[in-house]
């Protein structure tokens, strides 16, 4: 590793003479800063030309998913929560939730039918971290129903939730699944 040499300005006068120790420090100087050294200056952001770091040069779990680009709405499934549950509460209960891992804008689709058909509805809703945030949908339909919505604004950490109820507390309704998709997809936990 080269050592940095402080250059004085009265070294590089044109009275002063030219020495092995100067030409030495002008060699080695541009090297120490690629290297880091002890009192060199500190390459900053914007003298790394874009694109210059590669894959082979960044070791694998050293960049965040939040890092990346953000996600942004498509059909690639990335984070799905499969199995069939039920409830019969008539009050919205929590039945999936998936925790975002990066930032970015989702298209999450939804299963629900009814254990009976044209009975009082099923419901289902999107959350956010408990709070409501998607449309509430409604089926009667024995064979599971889709829903899908696109939603802008997930933060790393927060938790996609699909809360359902019954219109009536003695019909089970089902959620067949709940998945996130988005392209560049980044791995979602359930």
């Amino acid at each position: 590793m080269a050592d940095w040499t402080d250059i004085t300005n009265a070294a590089l006068d044109g009275d002063s003479p030219v020495t092995p120790a100067l030409i030495e420090s002008l060699r080695d100087n541009p090297i120490a800063i690629t290297e880091g050294a002890t009192g060199a200056p500190q390459v900053q952001t914007a003298a790394i030309a874009d694109g210059a770091i590669t894959n082979d040069k960044i070791a694998d779990g050293t960049i965040s998913p939040d890092k990346l680009y953000p996600a942004v709405v498509g059909d690639l499934v990335d984070g799905a929560s499969l199995g069939i549950v039920s409830t019969s509460s008539t009050t919205y209960v929590k039945m999936k939730e998936l925790e975002i891992v990066r930032s970015g804008n989702y298209r999450i689709t939804f299963n629900i039918s009814s254990n009976v058909a044209r009975t009082a509805g099923k419901y289902g809703r999107i959350y956010k971290n408990g709070v409501a945030i998607g449309t509430e949908r409604q089926t009667d339909n024995l064979i599971f129903e889709s829903f899908t919505e696109d939603i802008n604004g997930w933060v790393t950490g927060d938790l996609c939730q699909l809360y359902l109820k019954c219109g009536t507390g003695t019909v089970a309704s089902n959620l067949l699944a709940t998945k996130a998709s988005f392209v560049y997809g980044a791995n979602a936990t359930m």
